[in-house]
């Protein structure tokens, strides 16, 4: 079990490789018709990325791991507060409970954007607060916490937003496992075995549900076998629930791989690079005349129209394109990591570092869907890493049971005995 153990599960770089090697694998099963042979230039790409993001992750194992916490006190009900509050406030703006809607086939999925602009910022909190809370119930195992962690859960399944809440369970997997491991809890074959059949319980209702928001009875799967291409090779023990995931996985690649065989130059491809590295929301307003449309992407079917986190790249720059898009990633995840890791250190915060890193591994591992550090719904998720940092920062309070440095002067007041800076308590 190479990466469930050792704290292995919170390093990013090993994310990126079991991801890929999972989708190349599934997609060269050839379930369907869209998974033509990839490109010999992609496969070269994948191969050399994956493996520089092993040597990464080798690189820096001693970082990217769990951390116990005893500062549990200080947390975050504010953004909670915001999360809760915003998501009324989203459902009353869209006259109706999405999730009860679109099953009962009263509106069709799509049609409930949000609050605009406060809508994309309450799916980052939504992903951020309940993977905090949920590290927060694994160190203290306080009931109270557990039941924060599934509020911004609950009102993203209510706006039927099934992406970003399959993200909050990712973290919350992702944290359990690594927590286990750093207590030595051995992951043995019996408790994988459970892991396994639970994602298989999950992947199938999954399935039922898309077939109800696409206005199908349950077991009724004609629109993703058809949409989805779905071959014969398809084994019939499988539930054909199974071919939704299967889609969702393998057809960015496919799609990713068919605008690679029929690249052609964009104009402005420097300016339109440039762009496509900046939020979406804030490019599309800032720089709208350099972004790149959705509908310029070749698709083997409108339906399924995700391509990898990669097109933007693929588009403004081919294969080169690509490659240097990668390796800007591999930059900006190495420079998050060492600022956190550097600065955890000097605040003794070192615990809720699992929480950055296992919200970093989810923005990776989705990449494989869309570009996670340029959508709306996750682009913000690395600004609230760097803004709960600053929120430490400035409203650090010394104490004694967690800054060794800390002593109490003559007025009774805590300060620092080193160069370190500390609010003072009057």
């Amino acid at each position: 079990m190479f990466f469930l153990g050792g704290n292995k599960v919170l390093n990013v770089f090993y994310y990126y490789s079991i991801i890929w090697g999972v989708v190349l694998t599934l997609y060269n099963l050839k379930l369907s018709d869209m998974n033509y042979a990839t490109a010999p230039a992609l496969n070269l790409f994948f191969l050399i990325t994956i493996i520089i993001s092993l040597f990464l992750g080798m690189k820096n194992r001693h970082i990217l791991k769990y951390t116990h916490t005893e500062d549990t006190d200080h947390v975050p009900l504010a953004g909670l507060c915001f999360v809760a509050i915003a998501g009324v406030l989203d459902i009353i703006y869209a006259g109706d409970i999405p999730l009860f809607a679109i099953i009962s086939g009263r509106r069709s999925y799509g049609e409930f954007n949000g609050l605009p602009l406060f809508h994309s910022i309450l799916v980052n909190a939504s992903i951020f607060y309940s993977a905090y809370f949920f590290y927060i119930f694994l160190e203290t195992r306080q009931k109270k916490r557990l039941c924060q962690s599934f509020i911004p859960l609950i009102f993203l399944m209510l706006m039927f937003l099934k992406g970003a809440a399959v993200m909050c369970l990712f973290n919350f997997l992702n944290l359990s496992l690594t927590k286990a491991s750093k207590n030595k809890k051995v992951l043995d074959w019996k408790k994988m075995t459970v892991i396994i059949m639970i994602g298989c319980i999950i992947i199938y209702i999954n399935g039922g549900l898309t077939n109800l928001r696409s206005h199908y009875q349950w077991n009724d799967s004609h629109l993703i076998l058809s949409v989805g291409k779905i071959n014969s090779n398809w084994p019939a023990w499988l539930p054909e629930q199974f071919a939704w995931v299967y889609s969702y996985i393998t057809s960015p690649l496919a799609n990713l791989n068919l605008n690679i065989t029929h690249y052609s130059p964009s104009p402005n491809s420097a300016a339109v690079f440039a762009v496509s590295l900046i939020p979406l929301i804030v490019s599309k307003n800032l720089f709208p005349d350099f972004g790149i449309a959705a509908e310029g992407h070749r698709l083997h079917t409108v339906v399924l129209n995700a391509c990898t986190g990669f097109i933007d790249a693929v588009m403004a720059g081919g294969i080169a394109g690509i490659y240097l898009f990668a390796a800007i990633l591999f930059l900006l995840l190495l420079l998050i990591i060492k600022y956190i890791d550097k600065f955890s250190v000097r605040r003794h915060r070192q615990g809720f570092c699992s929480v950055y890193y296992s919200l970093l591994c989810m923005l990776i591992v989705f990449m494989f869907f869309y570009n996670t550090f340029r959508d709306a719904a996750t682009s913000l998720v690395v600004f609230f890493i760097l803004g709960d940092l600053s929120r430490i920062r400035v409203r650090k309070i010394c104490n004694p049971r967690l800054d060794a440095g800390c002593v109490m002067n003559s007025q009774g007041r805590k300060r620092l005995t080193d160069d370190s800076e500390c609010k003072i308590i009057n």
